[in-house]
């Protein structure tokens, strides 16, 4: 009887390091599944970001095309500066608004500081009253990937912790059937 005894407990405790060594390979692959997917979603995020930047700098060159079609030269518009506040204002993803001049001098912009490189999307549209540029308009968006690995982490901890607990409950109830 005591070696039957000994070879469950043998065998029980091989079921406990089995559940705990599958519960470990979970979490591991979970780990491994969110780092894909937020690298996927990255570029995701990226593409719909510059899409989106491009869409809000025709919009606004556009809008003050109509503006110079209307005879009023380029540098004479009024109220731009506060046009871009109130763009910017609206869109919290924007990170800056400017307009320049064909030559690339600086005629206007939001008065948000630029934003460092990363993460940040930027595109640009002519104000072409009548079909001849005379300023682009540039946008730069943030991409919106902000959640760092921390945060995904801590998203997927109860996910992990069920599923380990499930695997362990399984090698335990594998223990107890024999």
């Amino acid at each position: 009887m005591r070696r039957g005894y000994s070879r469950q407990r043998a065998r029980d405790r091989t079921a406990v390091r089995l559940g705990w060594a599958a519960a470990v390979l979970l979490a591991l692959a979970a780990v491994f599944l969110s780092h894909v997917h937020h690298r996927e979603m990255q570029a995701v995020r990226a593409q719909a970001a510059q899409t989106r930047a491009q869409l809000m700098a025709q919009s606004m060159g556009q809008r003050l095309a109509h503006a110079m079609a209307a005879g009023i030269p380029l540098r004479r518009l009024v109220g731009v500066t506060e046009f871009l506040d109130r763009w910017h204002a609206s869109h919290p993803e924007v990170t800056r608004i400017a307009v320049h001049d064909l030559e690339g001098q600086l005629l206007w912009s939001s008065r948000a500081p630029a934003a460092a490189a990363a993460d940040i999307s930027t595109a640009s549209a002519d104000i072409a009253p009548a079909g001849v540029p005379q300023a682009r308009v540039q946008v730069q968006l943030h991409n919106g990937s902000r959640q760092g690995l921390a945060e995904r982490l801590a998203l997927l901890v109860p996910a992990v912790l069920l599923v380990s607990a499930l695997a362990c409950l399984g090698a335990l109830f594998a223990c107890a059937q024999g």
